[in-house]
């Protein structure tokens, strides 16, 4: 009968114990999932910027006075207060906004993966 009991507490252990990986494990996994889901999440610049000291560039998606929605791009909001877009940064000059040159409106961002 004893060697019975250990048999059973042995099982126990083992089963709780690997229970207790596997919780961990898809804890783990969907914490990761939330954080890739929060990265691949458009975020609108009217009620979140980018915090300067976690993003430096960040994907920027514009429109168009027209309507048309441009092709995402780098941008970066900078301490100036205007959006600042990687591929027009050698025309315009810190302090003007190159919104305004290209006649768009960033209507969304999202940290570059």
């Amino acid at each position: 009968m004893i060697g019975c009991s250990w048999h059973i507490a042995i099982a126990y252990l083992s089963t709780t114990a690997i229970c207790i990986v596997a919780y961990y494990s898809v804890k783990r996994i969907s914490s990761e999932n939330e954080e890739m889901s929060d990265m691949l999440t458009w975020r609108d610049p009217n009620l979140e910027l980018p915090d300067p000291d976690k993003y430096d560039w960040v994907l920027i998606k514009v429109q168009y006075s027209d309507g048309f929605i441009g092709i995402p791009q780098i941008g970066e909001f900078r301490s100036d207060g205007y959006w600042h877009s990687e591929s027009y940064d050698d025309i315009v000059k810190f302090g003007e906004s190159f919104e305004i040159m290209c006649g768009c409106k960033v209507i969304g961002w999202r940290p570059i993966e």
